[in-house]
């Protein structure tokens, strides 16, 4: 029996081609040329680009015709509409099964003898099968074994439904419906579509679960993990399980629409990086509710009282007036800075700084005088002294007194507002050109588009660890921040510490235009009593993407506070040539060492140190002169390991050469090959507007007391002071398991392990070693070593203190408690002074002025959060580990911002637009 014949196509639809194939004419009109077989046509009529275009085609076509048209009736429309309705989402869910081909002769092993897995194509169109299906449930109340027919229902069964026909087609669009029956027992069509807001962003509940499990930021969880979990689902007979390649592909959808993306860079020194997105990460926080309520972008002014960043002097007094927060928002109308304002009592001034006072927000102004150029009459501001302004004293701002000047020149007889000449500073009597504003006013106001701009500081972190879970170390230096806008309680949490990038490569920390300089020392478990004398500190200074928000002071291990970009404090008298040759302490060297650590010395400028930079390349063009530079930068303490890259390379140009002409040759063939601009091959931490690394690195509290100095005391007690007296140790072991610390919040502390294994202890047991050691040492160690614990144990707390209630007589104190202990480390012996964390202490009062309590800036949460990039570190193939670790953040980053279930308008919806590059 011959099979029947096909059912014709629509020609409308089809017009047929050559060779058997028919072209689509709705998707060749909108510009989709569409040529299959006969057999594919019904399927590319179930395709979702086909449908859109007939969409199309009828909107087009009804808005062309809605002016000459007259409205069909209610009573005939209605039937109409429910009977297209029918057929065409009938069709789609239960499409013509083709007539099966007559039998022919007995084959084997056909691939229709297979259970072969679906294709994509296949999916798609069982998925839109079982969508259509659905709809059918939901808005006709059909049923697969009824209806067979495929009659749609008539109007008058619908009216017959009553209350409960309507409540099924309100629950299509709202899913808040609940339907009863056999008919109704497959998953909800809000489901299928993901249109429950409660689980916007993703499809369904189970989806979103998932992906939260996937990527969270302080575990891993595998792809095989995952495929089992799905597995166990399934199992289980939990209904709508995706798969794992449906889940991959929906999260990287995803990530690239709301995440977080990962930029590829090349750095200075030919090395590729990854690096998360900065603005994209700060508008995630900008519009996270657990977030952003404890986030401030404007100083205080709390007086002597010191407990946040935002109290101290950087952020209130120091910081750039054009790179902190430029508007604020009064009376509806928004002010911005270095733009002309009315005041009351008809003043007009210019706001170059807001800050907060007692909960109400102030101004610090310039003011106004009229001054006769070239061009006529014209505005100059005055820049000493600055006056106060409450916020309640602005009237206009500059758009609407300039409008107003304008509209009414006689009733102020003023020169413009916008008519700005110069700037004069009456302290060093020079005057300049104003630059700050434009006619349009501030440059933030033009690009904000009348949006309030806030800066948003951070608290920069670099530091190196270990990728391995072994003991194997594989460097990985990573960028972290935190904001450091949040109070001491939010910013101390994990969940605020951010990942910005990280390189993998053992030595350096370079990150092309975000340098991070090598740090020497190590504060690993090895006893380091004489290679700390060696090894210490040289440069170490981070900082912030050029176009970033405003530099904030920069937070890392073993930081240098004045020699960044420097050999710094390890320029001193030592030999490596030989055991026979040893340091010579002579009387000076020694009288020199007690001395100068007990006040800071003169401290270093951005300007000395490039200018000095500079003199090296000029130097490095002759020939035969890196001796001289060597020893120049040994002498000067500025050794700047960016530069000194590209130095290597005129040094290295003409060696093995001879002959003066041939090695001038090849010196100039290798300047000739290095950019032009000198100053990009300096340090780029040296051209971030606002940041000082000299100054803006403060002290970390973290290794140079804890893990230096309570680590090289602790160490000395036990290796030199009770060397060879084993019933000592016993006893100091016992005194330590005995001593009650419950009321310090420790837990039992375990001598054994504190005595036995001083050389790998950590900060934890350093931090309650601190706080025990002069009640367990008493009678076992010299007296100038009993004074200098005690001295070191009163200090601790106060450089702990979160809170301080009168700054001047705080740091007085401190200043004094910082000089008996350095005191008695000296009178217990001198050779502390070799190790450079004695040096840095006594600048830790100066940066608790500027930064805030020296709390604010210990690292501890950074330090925290190595573990977690490691565990990234270990499930990457290390074939790129900087772009698989910058990813598995990103997405990381996306899912602790999008668990907190909120509905879109509160948050993906939010409209910030964050640029990070200046005006």
């Amino acid at each position: 029996m011959d099979a029947p014949d096909a059912t014709p196509v629509e020609p409308i639809v089809w017009s047929k081609l050559s060779g058997g194939y028919f072209e689509c004419q709705v998707c060749k009109y909108q510009r989709h040329s569409v040529k299959v077989l006969r057999k594919h046509c019904e399927q590319h009529e179930n395709t979702v680009i086909h449908r859109t275009n007939v969409q199309k085609i009828c909107y087009r076509y009804a808005q062309s015709n809605s002016q000459h048209s007259q409205p069909i009736p209610d009573d005939i429309a209605q039937p109409l509409l429910e009977s297209a309705t029918y057929a065409l989402v009938h069709s789609i869910g239960y499409p013509d099964q083709p007539p099966p081909s007559p039998p022919g002769a007995l084959q084997w092993f056909q691939p229709e003898d297979f259970i072969m897995d679906p294709t994509a194509e296949e999916e798609e169109i069982a998925m839109s099968q079982e969508i259509a299906r659905d709809v059918l449930d939901v808005l006709f109340d059909h049923n697969s074994g009824d209806d067979l027919d495929g009659e749609p229902p008539s109007s008058e069964s619908s009216e017959d439904k009553g209350e409960e026909g309507n409540s099924g087609y309100e629950g299509f669009g709202s899913g808040s419906a609940n339907f009863d029956g056999s008919a109704r027992k497959k998953r909800r069509l809000e489901d299928l579509l993901g249109l429950d807001e409660d689980w916007y962003l993703w499809p369904d509940k189970i989806t979103c679960a998932l992906d939260t499990l996937m990527h969270l930021p302080q575990s891993v969880f595998s792809e095989k993990q995952l495929d089992l979990f799905l597995w166990l689902l399934r199992v289980l007979d939990v209904r709508g399980v995706p798969s794992v390649r449906s889940m991959k592909t929906f999260c990287d959808n995803v990530q690239r629409l709301h995440g977080v993306e990962s930029v590829l860079n090349h750095g200075a020194l030919g090395h590729r990086f990854y690096v998360n997105n900065l603005s994209q990460i700060i508008s995630q926080e900008m519009s996270n509710p657990a977030v952003r309520p404890h986030l401030s972008f404007l100083p205080e002014d709390a007086g002597q009282h010191l407990s946040e960043a935002r109290q101290a002097a950087r952020w209130l007094h120091e910081l750039p007036p054009e790179l902190a927060t430029p508007s604020t928002r009064i009376g509806g109308q928004e002010y911005f800075t270095f733009e002309p304002a009315l005041l009351t009592n008809n003043r007009i001034a210019v706001p170059v700084r807001w800050f907060t006072h007692q909960n109400k927000v102030f101004a610090q102004c310039w003011k106004l005088q009229v001054v006769q150029t070239y061009e006529g009459p014209a505005w100059q501001a005055v820049t000493s002294p600055l006056f106060i302004v409450a916020a309640s004293e602005f009237l206009r701002s500059y758009p609407d007194l300039l409008e107003d000047m304008k509209a009414r020149p006689e009733a102020y007889k003023l020169p413009l507002v916008s008519k700005m000449h110069s700037v004069y500073d009456p302290c060093l009597a020079i005057s300049w050109r104003w630059t700050y504003s434009t006619e349009a006013g501030n440059p933030w106001r033009v690009r904000g588009g009348g949006a309030q701009v806030m800066a948003f500081p951070i608290w920069l972190y670099c530091d190196d660890t270990s990728g391995n879970l072994s003991k194997k170390w594989n460097t990985h230096n990573s960028f972290l921040f935190t904001p450091a806008g949040l109070p001491q309680s939010e910013a101390q949490k994990e969940y605020n510490v951010h990942f910005l990038s990280c390189w993998v490569e053992k030595g350096k920390k370079i990150f092309g235009a975000r340098p991070s300089e090598e740090a020497d020392e190590s504060d690993g478990g090895e006893d380091d009593d004489d290679e700390s004398v060696a090894d210490s500190i040289s440069d170490a200074a981070s900082e912030p993407d050029p176009a970033s928000p405003p530099p904030s002071p920069q937070a890392g291990g073993n930081l240098p506070p004045c020699e960044p970009a420097s050999t710094g404090s390890s320029s001193k008298l030592r030999n490596r040539k030989g055991p026979r040759q040893a340091i010579i302490n002579s009387v000076d060297t020694i009288s020199r060492s007690i001395r100068n650590p007990i006040r800071p010395g003169c401290e270093r400028t951005k300007e000395e140190t490039c200018a000095t930079s500079r003199s090296y390349f000029e130097e490095a063009k002759i020939v035969g002169t890196k001796t001289n530079v060597g020893k120049r930068q040994t002498n000067s303490g500025i050794k700047d390991r960016f530069q000194l890259h590209f130095l290597e390379q005129l040094f290295e140009s003409y060696k093995g050469l001879r002959g003066p002409r041939a090695k001038e040759k090849a010196l100039k063939t290798k300047l000739a090959s290095l950019p032009e601009n000198e100053d990009g091959m300096i340090n780029p931490v040296w051209r971030v507007r606002g940041l000082d690394a000299h100054s803006d690195t403060p002290v970390e509290i973290l290794h140079v007391v804890l893990l230096g100095f309570v680590k090289y005391f602790w160490r000395d007690v036990i290796k030199n002071q009770l060397k060879n007296k084993a019933p000592k140790k016993d006893l100091l072991a016992t005194r330590l398991s005995c001593l009650d610390v419950s009321r310090l919040g420790l837990s039992p502390l375990a001598g054994h392990t504190l005595v036995q294994y001083a050389g790998s202890l950590v900060g934890r047991d350093f931090r309650a070693i601190a706080q025990v050691a002069p009640f367990v040492l008493q009678d076992l160690v010299t007296p100038e070593c009993y004074e200098t614990w005690k001295a070191l144990s009163k200090l601790i707390p106060l450089i702990w203190q979160p809170q301080i209630d009168n700054l001047n007589l705080y740091l007085k104190l401190l200043e004094s408690e910082i000089e008996q202990f350095l005191l008695r480390a000296a009178r217990w012996t001198a050779a502390w002074f070799n190790k450079p964390k004695f040096h840095i202490l006594v600048h830790l009062p100066d940066h608790i002025r500027h930064f805030g309590p020296a709390i604010l800036f210990a690292t501890e949460q950074f330090e925290s959060f190595n573990a977690v990039i490691r565990a990234k570190s270990v499930h990457s193939n290390r074939q790129a580990p900087s772009r698989d670790i910058a990813r598995v953040f990103a997405q990381g980053n996306r899912s602790v911002a999008f668990e907190i279930r909120i509905k879109p308008d509160q948050y993906l919806m939010t409209n910030f637009v964050w640029r990070l590059d200046s005006p």
